[in-house]
Order: structure tokens, then sequence, then C-alpha cells
């Protein structure tokens, strides 16, 4: 992580997931004591799009009308429920992911609304999601949808995965952060997966001790 900031930065394109998120992250800035900075990105219409040319002009002022009015949105809703937080917005005339990925080198947090994950998958749905998760230079959160109310829950654990690699510690610090400034347990897992071992080992004849491995990766816990 190369973040030079404790900014919170969240990506807003106008839609209630993005509405979300942006609710959230207010509220968490205004408890932080952050700042908060509001992107709207979008990619230029390209010129080889049909009649483009001489329309080209009126698109992108469409275009920047339609972000401003989507930022003015996102900045009356942060003063809603955070009066007082300091809050920047940014248009930036770039494909999102390309142009989120950018604010993550200079934030402390990035936050990005999602519509939730495939009924039947474990992927989380936006190429932009997947990106960011892939290549943000900061740690990012994904604000799933909620019933009820805009507020997100408050009961429940901190729940971090380790696997004692130099980024899952980076992982580990942020999450005794987060347990820590809402007062809430830490629940560290770590789990593996050995379903191609016992084909190997039999391959080749040997005996696996999975008392050995399962001793060995609960001392990776417990560190």
């Amino acid at each position: 992580m190369t973040s030079l900031s404790t900014d919170l930065v969240v990506g807003v394109d106008g839609s209630e997931a993005s509405i979300t998120a942006l609710i959230w992250t207010a509220r968490m800035a205004g408890e932080y004591h952050r700042s908060l900075r509001v992107v709207y990105a979008v990619d230029e219409v390209p010129v080889a799009y049909p009649h483009a040319v001489s329309m080209y002009a009126d698109v992108q002022r469409l275009t920047r009308e339609c972000g401003r009015r989507v930022l003015q949105q996102a900045q009356e809703a942060a003063a809603e429920v955070a009066p007082g937080l300091t809050v920047k917005v940014v248009f930036r005339p770039e494909r999102p992911a390309v142009a989120l990925r950018d604010e993550s080198a200079y934030a402390g947090l990035l936050i990005l609304g999602t519509p939730g994950l495939r009924r039947l998958g474990r992927i989380l749905l936006g190429s932009v999601s997947v990106a960011l998760a892939a290549q943000g230079e900061c740690p990012a959160a994904f604000v799933r949808p909620h019933a009820g109310d805009d507020a997100p829950p408050v009961d429940g654990p901190v729940v971090v995965g380790v696997d004692a690699t130099p980024v899952g510690e980076e992982a580990i610090v942020l999450a005794f952060e987060e347990a820590s400034w809402r007062r809430a347990p830490l629940v560290a897992v770590h789990c593996w997966r050995e379903a191609f071992l016992p084909s190997v080992f039999k391959e080749g004849g040997w005996t696996m001790d999975t008392q050995a491995i399962e001793e060995h990766e609960r001392e990776l816990l417990a560190q």
C-alpha cells in the first residue's frame, strides 16, 4: 500500500448502490474525523461513434452536467449524514477503473457500492470492483445493499483472513484498527485447500500427515 493520505474516497455514479456506499462512507468519515473525497468518473464518448463528430461537444457537455448533478446530490447527502464534514467533489473524464485506481494512490480507504454477489457465484458484480480489489493502492471496502434503512449493520465482529504473508499482515493491522474503532470483537480466520494433495501423495506412494499440516496451520493462525 502506498497511500499518502487519510482521506476516504468513494466512487459515485448516481446509482442506488453508490448512494448507499456514500452514506456509509460519510458516516465513517464523520466519526473518524477525516475528509471525504467523492469521485465521479465517466469515459469520454469515442469519436468513432456514428455521427459523434457533429454532436461530440454536446455529448461532452451533457456528460459533464450529469456528473456535476450526481456530485451535487452526493455532496448534499453527505452533509445531511455528517454535518460539518469536509467534502471534496471530483469529476474525472476517464474510465472509472483507471480514475479510481489513480485516486487510491492518495487515499486512506477507497469505497465502492456493489449490487451484491451473484446468486450462485462468488464474484463481485462489476468490472470496476474486481479491478480495484486487485490493483488498488490502498485498502478497499465494497458496500453491499442491505434491507431496511440506509444505516449499515452495527453489530457483529470484524473478520480478517490471515495467511502469513506481508499483505496479510497489513490486513491484520487494518482489522485491529477497525475492531478498535467499532468496539467490536475481532475474528481471525485461516483456511487452506488440500484437495489436490491426497492424489499427489497417492501417486508418489507417500502417506500424508494431515495432523502435522493442521498443527502447522494453527501455529500460523496463533501468530
